[in-house]
């Protein structure tokens, strides 16, 4: 069920983490 958060979370994650 919380499937679909971490995935959101990890695409954030990787989105803010462009270094």
């Amino acid at each position: 069920m919380a499937t679909i958060i971490i995935m959101d979370l990890y695409s954030y994650l990787q989105k803010f983490s462009v270094i």
